[in-house]
């Protein structure tokens, strides 16, 4: 009979704690997943389904500055093509720097294959000229405004320019950069003198055109040779007929048009500089305009780096990279610049870690609630005692489990979240919003 009710009362105790455990399971699991659900919303990402990147910039969204950083071309392309059909519908113009971005090219052609807004300037259709739609006045400021400091070139330089000027009109010429490119220097003022001999131009005019040349002339070695490395650079994408429907930025911002430009190459600084500077006096006529610069770099670039760091309801910039870090040549202020101008930033995968470091620190840190436990139990053994006037011990048995919580910094998105990310995964910042979105394109 005494181990019968030994046997039940154990079967009871054994009862109790297994009953005891499922329930301490349970306010465990119960507690796990609300301390999660804690962090999720603490950490501030938003996953979203499977969507197609326009859901990010939809037409009828309003105009944005934008980082794009990390992927390849062909999703960068896609982003920047959804961004510049938001700058159609909002009726911005928009310039477009990239360098060798045949993808682009091609998606453009083909969202823009019924409309005459889109003008594409590359190797195929060499349509540039800088200097259509300025007055002389404007050509003189660009050529001079947009000279690195290598070339030495003094303030006087733009008499000389002038004059050049001035004798191209006197012929009824419209200035080009390939007017500027083949005139003939060392010949010019014997070429002046036949002009009055032939009765094209007046003595008055050949006085007025040669006190200019003579007021610059010793600058004219130092403006030879930059128009001739700014031809060298422009190459094959400069207009050098002058029949064709010539093409330039002013003129695109002028007509509300898109103009995609190929660079060929970083290493055309002159040009660049000349681009931009371009772009930078439709700003300051209170021109509307979307910039979209994609693996441009800013070494050694001073002019686009102060297009960079320009703000303005009226310019709205798009800087688009493989890593923008990389992109800022490790200037940290410079990418912060790019980052702290930016309401909407689509980060893609990347391979340098250090990127991804950098990328993680500049989005943030959240403070994570992580949970600890620790466990200690005890065995005794009680005073006889009578059940049923069974003489007995008892052996007790016991533990105490003790949750310790803890708030650690951690990166909101960690570095190695970015270095493992998909091809087509992205996130998308929206500093308007005050949203971080998580989602896979389609």
């Amino acid at each position: 009979m005494e181990n019968v009710v030994k046997f039940i009362f154990g079967i009871f105790v054994m009862a109790i704690n297994i009953l005891n455990a499922i329930i301490k399971s349970i306010i465990g699991s119960v507690n796990a997943n609300r301390l999660d659900e804690e962090n999720r919303t603490k950490r501030g990402v938003i996953k979203y389904q499977p969507s197609q990147i326009e859901c990010f910039f939809p037409s009828n969204a309003a105009m944005t500055n934008v980082a794009i950083s990390g992927g390849d071309s062909r999703i960068r392309s896609q982003t920047i093509s959804a961004i510049i059909s938001v700058a159609f519908a909002n009726n911005f113009p928009v310039v477009v720097l990239h360098e060798a971005n045949r993808e682009l090219e091609t998606m453009m052609q083909n969202q823009l294959a019924h409309s005459n807004r889109l003008i594409i300037i590359n190797q195929l259709n060499p349509l540039y000229d800088p200097f259509v739609g300025l007055t002389d006045n404007e050509i003189s400021r660009l050529i001079m405004d947009s000279a690195p400091k290598e070339f030495d070139i003094k303030p006087n330089a733009k008499y000389y320019i002038d004059g050049m000027l001035a004798y191209l009109r006197a012929l009824n010429k419209t200035p080009s950069l390939n007017s500027f490119v083949t005139c003939p220097h060392t010949d010019l003022f014997n070429r002046i003198d036949a002009q009055v001999l032939n009765n094209t131009i007046t003595d008055a005019k050949r006085q007025e055109i040669k006190s200019k040349l003579m007021s610059g002339q010793s600058e004219c070695y130092k403006l030879e040779s930059y128009f001739s490395t700014l031809s060298d650079q422009f190459g094959s994408i400069l207009s050098r007929n002058s029949s064709q429907n010539k093409q330039s930025i002013t003129s695109a911002i002028n007509d509300v048009k898109g103009i995609l430009i190929d660079i060929t190459s970083n290493v055309n600084k002159l040009l660049i500089g000349v681009l931009v500077t371009q772009i930078k006096y439709a700003i300051g006529k209170g021109k509307y305009v979307s910039i979209i610069a994609d693996e441009l770099s800013t070494e050694n670039n001073e002019l686009f780096c102060n297009l960079i760091r320009i703000r303005s309801d009226k310019c709205k910039m798009t800087i688009s990279s493989r890593d923008m870090f990389a992109m800022c040549n490790g200037d940290e202020k410079m990418f912060h610049t790019v980052i702290g101008n930016s309401e909407m930033i689509a980060i893609y995968g990347h391979s340098s870690g250090a990127s991804a470091t950098k990328w993680a620190d500049a989005i943030g840190y959240y403070d994570k609630t992580e949970k600890s436990t620790s466990s200690s139990s005890s065995v005794s053994q009680s005073t006889p005692y009578n059940i049923f006037n069974i003489n007995s011990y008892s052996k007790t048995s016991g533990s105490t489990t003790t949750a310790n919580y803890n708030i650690k910094r951690e990166h909101i998105i960690k570095p190695e979240e970015i270095n493992r990310m998909q091809q087509n995964e992205v996130y998308i910042i929206d500093s308007i919003r005050k949203e971080i979105a998580h989602t896979t394109l389609i």
